[in-house]
């Protein structure tokens, strides 16, 4: 197997309807970090016929195969030379397995690209060979320019000017050449030093689920690990409705709480903030130190009210992690912060609710069932962890309470425990690559418990009328799936460390992300929130401002004065979900040269220089489009 990192640059100009490439390089991983062993091309053709000169499986690593695999794609078409590896089966299309494709014919590719439009691989079979385009993008999940910063590369990213007329078998300048070497050398010296580790899978989770495995609490036995944490998928549930435990624990399954604090939306808050951030949250809720306990086997399962031995503690723990469906009429409890949001519901899907009587948009729903002829209130249905039905007893006043049924799990504390510590030191005494790598590895692997089978992908087809990319969604469920009883469990652990230390802190709360509380108050002032640099289960506080506003979860702007308790030259710190890089920019110098306000950067204002995706005939485009902020 040999392998590479490519790179293409594509043509950018004012009223084009097609697009290609003008450059392309690429990077043997077994030559010299130097740029006289990068080859450069004038057009993606002489790549890949590049890449086909070498009797070799290949795998080439393209960082955003999205975007390039796109033109790729394009090019494969319009040679007519390459079939697609599929089948037809009661009319409808499917992709053949990765198996079936590598016995097949040459001149056959495939590709793997989920059907929420997700890129991780095209391969084309030639010559007796595989030649798989892969992305890095999966394995380093930063820009080019912070990988070059992060791992201390010995190239780093440099820029030209992308706009102009260019074209492919056109005459690329040592500038143009210089820069595309500098891109492909950045990612080929990061990717080395992750091959070189033996991280050699296509995404950063799966290198991280792989060195769990070779934990020692797994011992040289290969199946301790499916032994510990089963295939909750084959776990039959006999729970009307739900046909194996994964479906039924899903259900609790939520992401971080990302939450502004009602009342203040859009309202310029002139006063002192502290933004305080947990050192490594998910880590940190994985470790023993948080005194967390995780499920652990196959579960039990019980109908009505929880039975007394799912209770019981040990040493004044808990013997059992559970998950209990309940169904109940709620209301936040005075002075409480939220921490329910129902997804799949008749409520608004990203909503931390106050109340089972809510506010869609501004349209109140009534929520209300005939039952025997009375109107009732709704009563929702919600599956929960038991750390989640612990908090929410804590903030709501629940009435109507019908404790349908549930499952719980023997758990285990230190599951974890090696894994962490080995990465946690590397972070601790090491800087640049191997700090940077210890960082992915611990902050990456909590997320493979929570994958499930789902492999649905899109097929694509060229529309010859418009020569434009579309997709066909298939669905399927053949990918080998996490456990998300542990998925579960380690994100709702991560919500009530955030929603307690915001709770402590409520008449000062003003925002909240995942892992950050941001409150208008001296960093003396706030309440249970232990400050330590680097300490598992504490907080850094990573920065002051003098102002902020905050319009919605992920949308807002502080004016940062001080960073680690020293004072910085001031500047505004924008973070709006959807707003490209240009756009941040074009605020950021209104605001201070002063032809914009602070107070104006809230729902309804409009921002021009806001690039966006667009597929033309050739591959895609980024154009300007206006952001709407609401």
């Amino acid at each position: 197997m040999k392998y590479f990192i490519a790179d293409t640059e594509t043509t950018v100009y004012n009223g084009q309807d097609s697009t290609e490439v003008w450059a392309s390089a690429i990077f043997d991983l077994e030559n010299p970090l130097e740029k006289q062993f990068v080859q450069v091309f004038n057009n993606l053709e002489k790549l890949v016929q590049y890449v086909f000169t070498f009797e070799d499986d290949c795998n080439i690593y393209f960082h955003n195969l999205k975007f390039d695999g796109m033109f790729l794609w394009y090019w494969i078409v319009s040679t007519g030379q390459f079939k697609l590896a599929s089948y037809e089966k009661k009319g409808k299309v499917y992709l053949e397995d990765r198996k079936t494709f590598k016995k097949g014919g040459n001149d056959r590719y495939t590709y793997t690209i989920s059907d929420k439009g997700i890129w991780y691989s095209l391969t084309i079979k030639h010559n007796g060979h595989i030649y798989s385009f892969m992305d890095s993008l999966k394995i380093l999940p930063f820009s080019v320019e912070t990988i070059g910063e992060a791992f201390k590369t010995k190239y780093r990213k440099t820029s030209i000017e992308y706009t102009g007329i260019r074209h492919a078998n056109g005459v690329i300048t040592l500038d143009e050449e210089d820069y595309i070497k500098n891109d492909v050398l950045v990612v080929a010296e990061a990717i080395n030093i992750m091959f070189e580790q033996g991280h050699d899978k296509s995404t950063i989770g799966a290198n991280c689920l792989n060195d769990f495995k070779h934990t020692s609490i797994f011992g040289d036995d290969s199946n301790t690990y499916r032994k510990l944490f089963p295939d909750l998928y084959k776990c039959e549930c006999p729970i009307d409705g739900y046909s194996n435990a994964d479906e039924y624990i899903r259900k609790s399954y939520r992401g971080g709480w990302c939450y502004v604090k009602k009342g203040i939306e859009n309202q310029l808050i002139d006063e002192h903030i502290t933004i305080a951030d947990v050192n490594s949250l998910y880590p940190s809720m994985m470790h023993s130190d948080s005194g967390n306990y995780y499920p652990y086997g196959k579960p039990q399962w019980w109908s009505g009210g929880i039975p007394t031995e799912v209770l019981e503690q040990v040493d004044g723990h808990r013997k059992y992690y559970y998950f209990i469906r309940v169904k109940c009429k709620f209301h936040i409890k005075p002075n409480h912060l939220p921490t329910i949001m129902i997804k799949g519901s008749i409520y608004p899907p990203r909503e931390w609710l106050e109340s089972s009587v809510t506010t869609y948009g501004s349209e109140k729903v009534k929520q209300i069932i005939d039952y025997d002829g009375a109107l009732t209130e709704y009563r929702p249905t919600i599956t929960l962890t038991c750390t989640d039905w612990e908090l929410f007893q804590e903030h709501y006043d629940i009435e109507d309470l019908e404790i349908l049924d549930g499952c719980y799990f023997r758990c285990a504390i230190s599951l974890f425990d090696e894994y962490i510590n080995h990465w946690a030191e590397i972070k601790q005494n090491s800087k640049g690559a191997m700090r940077t790598l210890a960082k992915l590895f611990l902050n990456n692997l909590y997320g493979k418990f929570a994958s499930s089978d789902e492999s649905s992908y899109k097929i694509l087809t060229l529309m010859e009328s418009t020569r434009l990319c579309v997709g066909t969604n298939v669905e399927a469920h053949d990918k080998q799936s996490g456990y998300i009883a542990v998925g579960s469990a380690i994100t709702s652990y991560a919500r009530a460390f955030t929603i307690t230390a915001a709770q402590k802190n409520y008449d000062n709360f003003l925002y909240a992300d995942t892992d950050s509380v941001h409150a208008k108050c001296l960093p003396s002032e706030l309440i249970g929130i232990p400050e330590h640099p680097t300490k598992f289960n504490h907080w850094k506080y990573e920065a002051e401002a003098d102002q902020g506003i905050y319009v919605r979860a992920k949308r807002y702007i502080e004016h940062v004065i001080l960073e680690d308790h020293e004072a910085v030259d001031p500047y505004y710190n924008i973070k709006c979900a959807g707003m490209g890089k240009n756009c941040k920019k074009f605020v950021e110098n209104k605001l201070q040269n002063g032809t914009m306000k602070l107070s104006e950067f809230k729902s309804g204002l409009i921002v021009p220089n806001n690039l966006k995706a667009r597929n033309i005939d050739g591959g895609i485009i980024l154009i300007e489009q206006d952001f709407h902020l609401h």
